[in-house]
């Protein structure tokens, strides 16, 4: 008990700069979940629940076509959203963008395009330290 609670001190004081081997890494997050979501809907859809474990949210394109608004509001548009295009989607993680990335997130998913939507999740602490090798 005495060196894992040392372990967990150093890398938890070691600042941005040290990163862990990704082999330890992989104890502390689930399996990152990939959703498509397409046009079939009439109205603004959900993309991603509000998720405190969520600590990276990708939302991307998967097809040729305008744009889609996404946003916080449950009624996203061209005027209060944030416009996915082709060549351009979002990225957001918790160093940078705090709790943004755990809130809810919605699309208006325009007629003929689909929208990809990848959650980086960590595990649930216990589960993380009971599995881990320290």
């Amino acid at each position: 008990m005495y060196r894992s609670s040392i372990k967990v001190w150093v890398v938890a004081c070691s600042g941005i700069h040290m990163a862990m081997a990704p082999w330890d890494e992989l104890v502390y997050f689930a399996t990152p979940v990939y959703t498509v979501f397409d046009s079939t809907h009439s109205a603004a859809v959900p993309i991603a629940d509000a998720n405190p474990n969520r600590v990276g949210l990708i939302i991307r394109k998967t097809n040729q076509g305008g744009p889609s608004p996404v946003s916080l509001n449950a009624s996203p548009s061209n005027a209060n959203g944030i416009s996915v295009s082709d060549n351009l989607g979002i990225e957001l993680n918790i160093r940078d963008h705090q709790s943004l990335v755990q809130r809810p997130w919605f699309a208006s998913i325009t007629v003929g395009n689909s929208l990809a939507v990848i959650e980086i999740l960590l595990n649930k602490w216990p589960e993380a330290t009971a599995n881990a090798s320290l």
